[in-house]
């Protein structure tokens, strides 16, 4: 995965830090635009929603086929990234 992105593990504060400093620059909605509506008054990040899913038919439907669903791990991660990779949605990083 590191030929595509840099990730570091931080902490909520340090993420919410990172977030105000991002809010501080103009073009903050732009940027923050895919997650925006996912921040509460506090500037956390908030996932619940009074929209209760219910999927038990697509389960069992999908039991009967034999569907089962890959596993996500860094394999599947690497061929997710190298397939957005080859259409040229995203780069691999610069070899130093």
């Amino acid at each position: 995965l590191k030929n595509y992105i840099d990730l570091d593990i931080i902490s909520n504060e340090d993420f919410i830090n990172k977030i105000n400093k991002i809010f501080e620059q103009e073009d903050s909605d732009k940027i923050l635009s895919g997650i925006l509506r996912d921040f509460d008054v506090n500037k956390k990040l908030t996932y619940t929603s009074i929209i209760k899913i219910n999927s038990d038919f697509t389960i069992k439907y999908l039991e009967k086929t034999e569907f089962k669903w890959p596993k996500i791990d860094e394999k599947y991660l690497k061929q997710f990234l190298e397939y957005f990779s080859i259409l040229g949605y995203i780069n691999k990083k610069e070899k130093n």
